[in-house]
């Protein structure tokens, strides 16, 4: 039976986080029995595919299902509440495409065999579009379903973005670099629900999340901000403009935050349309 605004489950923060949880749980344990450590996903064509492909594409699947099932479907592919104003908050979807661009200047792409390529772009396109369904999609549908305004539900998807790539540490990786993987994913996070509000579409981070996944991989899966020198002892200029460039977006949240709660046209979101809790 269809509860009010015809879901079926209606959205809610704590529905959101529980559906976190499986997904988080459902991948770990597909990740676990299939037995490819994180830290190996990117050494080879079939730890590519058994390690990410084949868990993430299993749990895109929940995912869809549930999303379809829920009723929430129709309200998270077009923010209704994207940002039209503040014309230069286009800086974050601007300087993501050039650190983009750099990881694959950096990279050596040419040098992967054509099936790897394919393999790892397959699974990067994968990869967009279930986390940015889980956390941009589902996970701002339910704690908007819950009254919060728009300042803590970007909190809320930072942090719990951020908290999913702890799972890594479950699958092979250090305990340290777990913890600067969970810090930079939730800026992250925080970067794509910003792009996700100004273009108002949701296949916009979810593109530009694949990407950079798939940059990364393409290059040897460098950290974000660690810098290496080329053979003859000096730093990749592209390599430093590509970190400043993904470090500017995470300074520029700070100046984006503000402009989080408005509608369309600009002013505060009516609270006839949208109840949230005091930010």
């Amino acid at each position: 039976m269809l509860s009010k605004e015809g879901y079926k489950l209606n959205p809610s923060l704590f529905n959101a986080l529980i559906i976190v949880v499986i997904y988080a749980v459902f991948v770990v344990v597909i990740e676990s029995l299939i037995g490819v450590p994180y830290t190996e996903f990117s050494k080879s064509t079939l730890n590519m595919f058994y390690g990410v492909l084949i868990p993430i594409s299993l749990g895109s699947v929940f995912l869809t299902i549930f999303a379809l099932w829920s009723g929430w479907w129709n309200d998270i592919w077009r923010d209704k509440y994207h940002i039209k104003d503040h014309g230069w908050m286009h800086i974050f979807l601007v300087l993501f495409i050039v650190a983009i661009s750099m990881n694959f200047l950096v990279g050596h792409i040419g040098s992967l065999s054509s099936t790897y390529i394919v393999v790892t772009l397959v699974a990067t396109i994968i990869v967009g579009y279930s986390e940015e369904l889980l956390t941009r999609g589902l996970l701002i549908c339910g704690a908007r379903g819950s009254g919060y305004s728009e300042v803590k539900v970007f909190y809320i998807v930072m942090i719990v973005f951020g908290f999913i790539h702890g799972i890594n540490y479950i699958n092979g990786q250090s305990l340290g670099l777990t913890i600067q993987q969970m810090f930079i994913a939730g800026l992250l996070g925080g970067v794509f629900y910003t792009i996700y509000r100004k273009t108002g579409y949701l296949i916009v981070p979810m593109i530009m999340h694949a990407l950079w996944d798939f940059s990364l991989f393409t290059q040897g899966f460098n950290f974000v901000g660690e810098l290496t020198t080329t053979s003859t002892g000096n730093y990749n200029p592209f390599q430093i403009i590509g970190i400043v460039a993904i470090y500017s977006t995470f300074l520029l949240l700070i100046l984006a935050v503000r402009n989080f709660n408005v509608e369309k046209s600009g002013s505060k979101i009516s609270q006839w349309e949208y109840s949230p809790k005091n930010s």
